[in-house]
This record gives structure tokens, C-alpha cells and sequence, in this order.
């Protein structure tokens, strides 16, 4: 049965946010506020991003497990790529978010994946104590 892992997703989601306030601590006396700021707008839309994805891939599953369709779902999660398209393209071109601190705080999802896996028990771990 597939199963997604809920509180690895949170344990992502929490590790991005305590590396995109230690990055944007760092970058406000090392760069400057605003590009801090754009760090930490980084960091808090891909932390959503992160939290409603994993939010409707389990509301997908779930109707899956249960037999209903999950096609509604799917749409979910597309049209939330477009959203997030809209957002970033709002911040970035409208706002005049910094990009490059926007996306570097948008990416720091990616370490924060490594950290939590190297931090999670092993899987065999994990399935002896079950």
C-alpha cells in the first residue's frame, strides 16, 4: 500500500524554515535587509508550497484508497502549480523581490531533504519497530 510519509514532509518543512531564518539572519548583516527579506519570502512560499502539496497528494491517495476518483485531486495539484507560478511571478516582477535571494531561499528545500533523511532512522529501522 502506498503511504505518504506525513511527518517527513513536516520535518522538511520545518528544517526549511530554520535554514531560510538562519540564512536570512546571516545575509541581513552580510548583504543587506531586502536581501534578506527576499530569502525569508523564499523560504516561506516554498514551505507552502511544500505543505499544500503534500496535503493534496494525501487527499489524492486517500480518495484513491477508497476507491472514489482522484482525478479532482490531480487538478488540485495542477492548478496549484499555477498558482505558484502567479505568486512567484508577482513577487519577482511586480513586488521587485531580490530573484536571486528569492530563489536561493526558495531552493533551501533541497538541503533541508538531506537533513531530514539523515536524520530519519532507517527504513529497516523503522520496520522492526513496527
Amino acid at each position: 500500500m502506498v503511504m505518504l510519509q506525513t511527518d517527513f514532509v513536516y520535518g522538511v518543512v520545518r528544517r526549511t524554515l530554520l535554514l531560510g531564518a538562519i540564512s536570512a539572519f546571516i545575509t541581513f548583516f552580510a548583504v543587506s535587509a531586502s536581501f534578506a527579506m527576499a530569502v525569508m519570502i523564499g523560504t516561506l512560499v516554498s514551505s507552502i508550497n511544500l505543505r499544500v502539496t503534500a496535503w493534496s497528494i494525501k487527499k489524492m491517495l486517500d480518495a484513491a484508497r477508497d476507491g472514489a476518483a482522484a482525478a479532482a485531486w490531480s487538478m488540485i495539484i495542477v492548478s496549484k502549480l499555477f498558482v505558484l507560478v502567479g505568486v512567484i511571478w508577482v513577487l519577482i516582477a511586480q513586488v521587485e523581490v531580490d530573484a536571486v535571494a528569492f530563489v536561493f531561499g526558495f531552493s533551501l528545500f533541497m538541503p533541508a531533504i538531506g537533513w531530514q533523511m539523515l536524520s530519519e532512522p532507517d527504513s529497516s529501522e523503522r520496520d522492526s519497530d513496527a
